[in-house]
């Protein structure tokens, strides 16, 4: 018999379905999730409510009838004590649905938004003395009572941070609140707040004006059931737009309350009837305050009409300003569909890439993008389609110019589901800083692959970067000598005397050479030949400074060989002078004795001579 019952039931379930026109998906969905949990405003009459007995009521509850008879799924009511109970349950999935709640960012974080189904205008309520207070900027130096959780309270957070907001639980409190004065008005939705005025019976109370917000009331689905959010939107638009205005003004009367309506009222007139005269003449002064009332009435409704003209005219000529500004817009404005189609494209940007507007719209954006860059356009794209909906891009665009390198800030537009329908740029031409960039990475590839050391330093000494060929010739890592001071590696007697010296003379614009003592990460030392000389800002004050070393251990030890081996020929020639001089005196005196003899010899040849030419005489 059970088996009959829900076979009956499924049949039923499916030729509504049918009715919707259904995908074979969402029909087995519907079959696989029978009941969905929904959790309701609790004090939100007469959108929805729980009545003294516990019963969900209101405008939402009648359009989840109808959502439940069209598509057979049963929906668990769950009664939370006050909306921030509501919406904690729905970010925690402990509900499935809010049956009657307003689009925001952050809740689109967690839910999907069906197509609203009500909409209604945010009002400020103020007493009659302060109805002065009719627009957000009257409402600045003044505090506001916001229910917590509500979008109001969100718009204003966000949008006038310096208008002082007040969370209350509820809107009874809101509205007491600004009847006593304890604050200066009350942020809500026209027919909701109506109908806790006539409740309450708070008479001091009127409707100062419109906050320029409207709340767009509708279904929320959990975000990771949008097939759900599929259906309710189906299903909603299977409800007629008769059955939609009966439900609305069952619940919903914004005339102004009549007379015979005053419970008060009626038990005056059965007085009256008593006393007789006395009615008449309460009955006449009523009619007077009446007439009194409404001719209050109607001129307040002539300042609300002035109060129009007036804004309309500076709507106006605020979207005059408007435009001139993106006429004139010297940086690229852009608006493109989700596929990339131009929808709107500023001057400027016709004019940087030389074509008309007609050209441009309906056209992708893609071929003006240089082909390498393309590819990296398209990953950061992908970032738009979550938190924060926003890309920075950096491509080469063919423009009439040539090849410009152009700078792209995107943010994506979400419609009323949390999807991108559409994604605005601004863009900016940083093609002389991208080639000056281009220079500064070759001149620190330069630096960094000099066979000589560079140091660089910040106007006290500490270092801020060093080369590599000064990393290998110290065999220190920048990270490990990074705000250290350089004379720290000096092998001085006195370095803080030397580092005086040396800065005495960058702040005379002078630079500074010499021959210096090292000592190595490995305790060794080294000689260097350095030159360090200061860099000026362009105000002419001192930004850093700079060294380039020159490792010169292995000259100053060929020097030291060679002042050796001078010194070692110096002596050697010394002593063979030395041996020199005194073989020289030796040959001076036996060169004075060998002269002396032959002298000699000399003289006894001629006295043989002479004794020869005597011996001849004589024979």
């Amino acid at each position: 018999m059970k088996k009959k019952i829900l076979l009956l039931i499924l049949l039923f379930s499916i030729t509504i379905l049918s009715a919707l026109e259904l995908t074979p998906d969402e029909k087995i969905w519907i079959e696989n999730h029978p009941v969905i949990r929904i959790a309701p405003d609790p004090k939100f009459p007469p959108i929805e409510w729980f009545d003294e007995n516990g019963e969900y009521k209101g405008i939402a509850a009648e359009f989840m009838d109808l959502i439940s008879e069209r598509t057979g799924i049963s929906f668990k009511v769950i009664q939370c004590e006050n909306w921030n109970e509501v919406l904690t349950k729905a970010r925690n999935r402990e509900v499935d649905l809010l049956p009657a709640a307003a689009q925001t960012p952050k809740r689109a974080e967690y839910m999907n938004f069906s197509e609203p189904h009500l909409i209604f205008s945010g009002v400020i309520i103020t007493t009659a003395k302060n109805k002065k207070l009719s627009d957000i900027e009257k409402l600045r130096e003044h505090n506001i009572g916001i229910v917590s959780g509500y979008v109001w309270h969100e718009f204003f957070i966000n949008d006038h941070p310096d208008i002082e907001v007040i969370p209350v639980e509820n809107i009874i409190e809101g509205l007491r609140k600004v009847s006593t004065e304890e604050i200066d008005a009350f942020i809500g939705t026209l027919p909701i707040v109506l109908y806790y005025i006539e409740k309450e019976g708070i008479h001091n109370l009127v409707v100062a004006g419109e906050t320029g917000y409207t709340t767009r009331l509708s279904i929320q689905t959990r975000r990771d059931w949008p097939i759900l959010n599929n259906i309710i939107n189906k299903s909603l638009n299977d409800i007629s737009k008769q059955e939609r205005e009966e439900i609305i003004h069952k619940w919903i009367h914004i005339e102004p309350m009549s007379l015979f309506a005053n419970k008060v009222f009626w038990r005056i007139v059965v007085i009256m009837l008593m006393i007789g005269f006395a009615y008449i003449v309460i009955f006449i002064l009523w009619n007077m305050s009446l007439k009194k009332k409404v001719k209050q009435r109607t001129k307040e409704l002539e300042e609300d009409i002035a109060k129009r003209i007036v804004i309309e005219k500076a709507l106006s000529k605020s979207e005059e300003n408007f435009k001139m500004i993106v006429e004139n817009q010297v940086d690229l404005l852009v608006k493109v569909d989700e596929n990339g189609r131009f929808i709107f494209v500023s001057p400027s940007y016709c004019k940087m890439f030389g074509k008309s507007k007609e050209e441009l719209i309906g056209k992708s954006f893609t071929p003006l993008v240089h082909p390498e860059d393309l590819e990296k356009t398209q990953i950061e794209m992908k970032n738009l389609y979550s938190r924060p909906y926003t890309c920075y891009i950096e491509q080469r665009a063919k423009t009439q110019f040539g090849w410009r390198w152009l700078a792209w800030k995107d943010k994506a537009v979400l419609d009323a589901n949390g999807k991108v329908k559409e994604i605005i740029g601004l863009g900016r031409d940083i093609t002389d800083r991208k080639e000056a960039e281009l220079e500064n990475l070759k001149l620190a590839e330069i630096i960094r692959y000099m066979k000589d050391g560079i140091i660089l330093t910040d106007p006290e000494g500490k270092i801020e970067f060093v080369n590599s060929a000064f990393e290998e010739m110290s065999g220190y890592k920048l990270a490990d000598i990074m705000f250290m001071d350089p004379i720290e590696f000096v092998v001085t007697d006195n370095p803080k005397k030397q580092a005086a010296k040396i800065r005495s003379s960058m702040k005379k614009i002078e630079s500074w050479s010499g021959e210096m003592i090292c000592r190595r990460a490995n305790g060794e030392e080294y000689f260097i030949e350095t030159q360090i000389f200061p860099i000026f800002d362009e105000n002419n004050r001192l930004d850093s400074i700079a060294a380039i070393q020159r490792d010169i251990t292995e000259k100053k030890e060929i020097e030291a060989k060679l002042n050796a081996q001078q010194e070692k020929l110096e002596n050697a020639v010394m002593k063979r002078t030395a041996e020199l001089r005194n073989k020289n005196k030796e040959l001076e005196e036996m060169n004075k004795i060998f002269v002396g003899r032959e002298f000699r010899i000399k003289k006894l040849k001629e006295k043989l001579k002479e004794l020869e030419e005597k011996v001849k005489i004589l024979d």
